[in-house]
C-alpha cells in the first residue's frame, strides 16, 4: 500500500528507516504496524522511482524538440520548441551561431534573462529555464506568446487591411499603449529601464493580452544587483564608442546594441535625445519611447522622418518634429487632448515631460475615459440619425408633415450629443430647406389669414377704381342718350361691383364665394359695356382685365382659375349670342366692305368718343399691370425672405463635404 507520509530522511538509503502504514479505518483489518526495511533496500516505493526517473536530469536535446524559427534579433533567435518534460510549447532564445563565441553576449544574454525573469509581472514574459546548450552558449526559454506585433498592426492599419482595421481600433490600441505604460511603472518600480521601447517589441494578443519583449539592453539602477550593468565584467572590453553614424538605418540599429553602458543604447527614432547623446537615462527616456508609440499609433507615420540617419538624429536632438497628431494628419478630428499627451511625453528636455510612465498611464485613461463617453454619444447620435433618416423617407413619399417635425427634432437632439456630427448637419439642413408639401393647420390659418390681408388690400384698389368708373359714368348721358335702362344697367353692374370691393376690403374674404362673386360682378361690369361698343369692342379686354386681376388677387388655385376664365369668357359670348338670336339689337353692320358700330345705349360723337376709347383702353393697360404688379412684389419679397432663411441656415448647418473634418474613427 501507498504510504502516506515520508519522514524527512526517506529519501536517503540509511539502515533502519521506516513506513508507517496508516490505521484501517476497518476494525476486521489489522492495525498499522511498524516495519523495518533491509539497508539495501530503496526508500522510494517503485512507483515513485519510475516518476524521478522521468523527471531527472536530461540531456538538452532530450528534453527539447526545435520546432521552427519565430524571429530573429541583431545577436539571437527565437526558436519553437518543445519542453517534452512538461509536454508544452516554449519561446527559445538563442545566440545566434555565429557569434555563440563571444563571451560578451554569453553574458549579456544571461544578464537578459535574469531580468527578464525577476520582473514578474503580466505584461512581462515569464523565463522558464535558463541554461547552456550542448555548444556552451546560453539559452532560456519563456512562455510562447500570440498576437501580432504592434510594428505589424500599424502597418496593416496604414495598408486598409480589413482583418487589422475591424479587429485594433484606434480605442484598442491606445488601450493596450496605456496597459503598456503600467508594465513599464512597475518595471521602473523595479528599478529596470528597458531602453528599447518600439512597436517591434510590443505583442497584442487577441484576448487583450500585452507583452513587452526583448529586454536585452535594459538598464538596472540598482547597483548592489548581480545584473546591474556595471556589474557584468563581460560588458567592459567593449569600445566606449559614440553613436555610430552608418550609412543606412538598418545598419545603425543592428550596431546600437553592441555599444556598452555609457554609450548609446536603444533604436533610433524611438530613444530618447539623451539616451542618443549616450547619457544617463531614467524612466523618463522610457516615457519618451512610448510617446513616439502612441503618435505612431494615432497618425500611422513614426515622429521623426527616417529619410536618412542625420535627419533622424537632427530630428531627435533638436526636436525638430511637431509631436501633434493633429498637425501630421489632416481630414481626422484629432482631439487637442491626445495632442497634448504626445507633445508633452516627447520633449526634449526629460524634466518637460511625464516624470513617469504612470503618469502618462494616468494621462491616457483620462483621455480614454471621455473617449469612451464620446463613444456613447456617438453611439446615441447614430441611432437618432437613423430614426431622422427613416423619418424623412416617410415624409418625403407619403408627405407626412409629423414624420418632418419628428426628424427635425431626432437630428436636434443627435446634434446635442455630437455638435459636429456631419450627417446630422446634412440630415437637419435637408429637413429645414426642403419645403414640404403640406402646412399644418396652424401654418395654413396664418397663410389664409396673411392672404385675406392681401386681398383687403387688392379690394382696396378696386374700390378706389370703380368709384372712379361712377364718376365718369354720368358723362355718356351727355353724349346723347338712346336707351336708359341700358345705361342704367351698366351703372348699376358697377355700383354692386363697388360695394362689393368696399366689402372684401373690410373683410379680406378669399374663399371660393368671394372669388366666384369678384368673377361674376367683374364679368357684368364687362359685358354690360356692349350696350356701348358692342360685344367685341373693348369687352374682350376688359373681361381679360377682370379675369387677370381676380386670379391674381385671389391667388386662385387651378380649378379657380378655370372658373374665372369661363365666368370672363361669358361677358363676351352671351351679348353677342343674344344679338345673334335678335334677343338684343344688332350692335355692327357691314357695307362696301366696312363694318359700322351701332350703340344702341348712346350715341357716338366723335370727340367725346375718342376721348372715351382713349380712356378705356389705358385703364385696361394699367389695371392689370399694377394687379400683376403687386402679385410679382408680394411674390419677389417671399422669394428674398426664403432664400435668405436657407442661406442663414447653410451658414449655421454648412455642407458637411467642405466645412466639418470627419470623425475619427474609433
Amino acid at each position: 500500500m501507498m504510504p502516506a507520509a515520508m519522514t524527512d530522511d526517506a529519501s536517503r538509503p540509511t539502515t533502519g528507516s521506516r513506513l508507517t502504514e496508516p490505521l484501517s479505518e476497518d476494525p476486521a483489518r489489522p492495525q498499522a504496524k511498524s516495519v523495518t526495511l533491509p539497508a539495501e533496500q530503496p526508500s522510494v516505493p517503485p512507483t515513485s522511482i519510475g516518476r524521478s526517473s522521468r523527471l531527472g536530469a536530461a540531456t538538452f536535446d532530450a528534453r527539447y524538440e526545435h520546432k521552427d524559427v519565430l524571429g530573429r534579433g541583431g545577436m539571437g533567435e527565437v526558436h519553437l520548441s518543445l519542453d517534452r518534460r512538461i509536454g508544452r510549447e516554449v519561446a527559445m532564445k538563442i545566440v545566434k551561431p555565429g557569434v555563440a563565441h563571444r563571451e560578451d553576449l554569453m553574458m549579456r544574454f544571461e544578464r537578459e534573462a535574469k531580468i527578464q525573469g525577476r520582473l514578474e509581472h503580466p505584461m512581462v514574459v515569464p523565463v522558464h529555464d535558463l541554461g547552456l546548450r550542448p555548444d556552451g552558449s546560453v539559452f532560456f526559454t519563456m512562455k510562447r506568446v500570440r498576437g501580432m506585433t504592434l510594428e505589424a498592426i500599424i502597418d496593416g492599419l496604414k495598408a486598409g487591411t480589413p482583418d487589422v482595421v475591424a479587429h485594433f481600433t484606434l480605442r484598442r490600441v491606445l488601450g493596450a499603449l496605456s496597459d503598456l505604460c503600467l508594465g513599464v511603472a512597475f518595471a521602473h518600480s523595479r528599478g529596470v529601464i528597458h531602453r528599447d521601447l518600439k512597436p517591434a517589441n510590443v505583442i497584442l494578443g487577441e484576448f487583450g493580452e500585452v507583452h513587452v519583449l526583448d529586454w536585452g539592453i535594459a538598464k538596472v539602477l540598482d547597483a548592489d544587483s548581480d545584473i546591474a550593468e556595471e556589474s557584468v565584467r563581460a560588458l567592459a572590453p567593449l569600445p566606449e564608442t559614440p553613436l555610430p553614424a552608418p550609412d543606412s538605418l538598418e545598419t545603425l540599429v543592428d550596431e546600437i546594441p553592441k555599444t556598452r553602458a555609457g554609450a548609446a543604447m536603444g533604436t533610433p527614432g524611438y530613444m530618447s535625445p539623451e539616451q542618443m547623446r549616450g547619457r544617463h537615462v531614467d524612466a523618463r527616456s522610457d516615457v519618451y519611447a512610448l510617446g513616439c508609440m502612441i503618435f505612431e499609433a494615432v497618425t500611422l507615420e513614426p515622429l521623426h522622418p527616417r529619410d536618412s540617419v542625420d535627419t533622424l538624429r537632427r530630428s531627435t536632438l533638436d526636436g525638430l518634429s511637431d509631436a501633434r497628431p493633429s498637425a501630421r494628419v489632416s481630414g481626422r478630428n484629432i482631439p487637442p487632448e491626445l495632442d497634448a499627451i504626445c507633445v508633452r511625453a516627447t520633449q526634449v528636455e526629460e524634466r518637460q515631460r511625464y516624470r513617469t510612465a504612470r503618469e502618462l498611464h494616468d494621462a491616457l485613461e483620462a483621455y480614454l475615459a471621455g473617449d469612451r463617453d464620446e463613444e456613447r454619444r456617438a453611439a446615441l447620435a447614430a441611432d437618432r440619425i437613423e430614426s431622422a433618416r427613416k423619418a424623412l423617407d416617410r415624409a418625403s413619399s407619403a408627405g407626412e408633415l409629423s414624420s418632418r417635425v419628428s426628424a427635425i427634432r431626432e437630428l436636434t437632439a443627435a446634434i446635442s450629443l455630437r455638435p459636429d456630427e456631419p450627417e446630422a448637419l446634412r440630415l437637419l439642413a435637408r429637413a429645414l430647406t426642403d419645403a414640404p408639401d403640406t402646412l399644418p393647420p396652424e401654418a395654413e390659418a396664418a397663410l389664409v389669414a396673411r392672404r385675406g390681408e392681401q386681398r383687403r388690400q387688392s379690394a382696396r384698389a378696386s374700390f378706389l377704381g370703380l368709384g372712379v368708373v361712377l364718376l365718369i359714368l354720368p358723362f355718356f348721358a351727355t353724349l346723347g342718350v338712346r336707351s336708359y335702362p341700358a345705361l342704367l344697367l351698366l351703372y348699376g353692374c358697377v355700383l354692386c361691383f363697388t360695394l362689393f370691393s368696399y366689402w372684401l376690403s373690410r373683410t379680406g374674404g378669399n374663399t371660393s364665394a368671394h372669388i366666384l362673386g369678384s368673377a361674376v360682378l367683374g364679368a357684368s361690369v364687362a359685358g354690360t359695356t356692349s350696350v356701348v361698343l358692342g360685344p367685341l369692342v373693348l369687352v374682350p379686354t376688359a373681361a381679360c382685365v377682370v379675369a387677370l386681376a381676380v386670379i391674381v388677387n385671389s391667388r386662385a388655385e387651378p380649378r379657380r382659375r378655370y372658373r374665372v376664365v369661363a365666368i370672363a369668357s361669358a361677358a363676351v359670348l352671351l351679348p353677342f349670342g343674344l344679338q345673334l338670336l335678335g334677343v338684343l339689337p344688332a350692335s355692327y353692320a357691314f357695307d362696301a366692305g366696312g363694318m359700322r358700330i351701332l350703340p344702341w345705349a348712346t350715341h357716338l360723337p366723335e370727340g367725346p368718343t375718342l376721348f372715351m376709347l382713349l380712356i378705356g383702353n389705358l385703364a385696361c393697360l394699367f389695371v392689370p399691370a399694377f394687379a400683376v404688379g403687386r402679385a410679382i412684389d408680394v411674390l419677389s419679397q417671399a422669394e428674398r425672405q426664403i432664400f435668405a432663411q436657407a442661406w442663414q441656415l447653410r451658414q449655421l448647418l454648412p455642407d458637411p463635404k467642405t466645412s466639418v473634418p470627419p470623425s475619427p474613427t474609433r
